[in-house]
């Protein structure tokens, strides 16, 4: 027995220091660093770009004193031109602004006697509020605000006559459209808009041996035009 306690208080003397030496030398502690988080793309910021496409449309005469009949003209031609906006995202909502200019050649000529009758919307602009739901970079949108255009409307009697006039017109314009980021900074998209003009008293003015009878008009176009977008966020 006194062997015995010797030989334990050998081992317990022999296992103190290298005890107290673990004690005194905690162990290093180990990090992991956490994995990178891609930012959520985001609609919100200032933009601008550039469209184009085709339109058509339809202008309504009638004589205001009712003696000549009513007479329908549709039109039809390019549209190309720019916008800039702003959008903010709340969510999935996306709410915005937008003004947009594009150059047009909507028109209809028809043959009047020995000359021809042209009419002509030569540019179409919009100011307009948009609102729409955002599925990541996808942005599926509607738009609605003030439109502006021209119509132009000139003839010839191939006799020496003619007739010229330039009425400036404000109307409303409603649409929609699709729209996708394919680049951080970049987006493409699709749209739709109606345009209507109410009806407005246009009175050209005449020369020579043809005199333009004053009516009014009423004039309706839609466009379909493919547009990118540069976005500043």
């Amino acid at each position: 027995m006194r062997k015995l306690l010797l030989v334990t208080a050998s081992v317990v003397a022999l296992a103190a220091p290298a005890f107290a030496a673990d004690m005194s030398s905690p162990q290093p502690m180990t990090y992991t660093k956490a994995p990178m988080v891609a930012p959520a793309f985001t609609w919100t910021g200032f933009y601008l770009g550039a469209h184009g496409g085709y339109g058509w449309g339809r202008m309504t005469g009638s004589d205001p004193a009712g003696v000549m009949p009513d007479s329908t003209v549709d039109t039809k031609g390019g549209v190309a031109g720019g916008q800039i906006g702003y959008l903010y995202q709340i969510g999935a909502l996306v709410l915005g602004v937008e003004g947009s200019y594009a150059w047009a050649d909507i028109k209809q000529s028809m043959a009047l006697g020995a000359g021809t009758a042209t009419v002509k919307n030569d540019y179409i602009a919009t100011v307009a509020g948009r609102a729409g739901y955002a599925l990541d970079r996808a942005l599926i949108y509607g738009k609605g605000g003030v439109a502006f255009t021209r119509d132009m409307a000139d003839a010839t009697d191939g006799l020496g006559g003619s007739s010229t006039g330039r009425f400036s017109r404000t109307g409303y314009v409603v649409g929609g459209g699709l729209e996708y980021a394919f680049l951080p900074n970049w987006s493409a998209r699709v749209e739709y808009n109606y345009l209507g003009f109410g009806s407005q008293l246009e009175t050209p003015s005449s020369q020579g041996g043809l005199v333009a009878t004053p009516m009014n008009v009423r004039n309706e176009i839609s466009t379909v035009t493919f547009g990118v977008n540069y976005h500043l966020n």
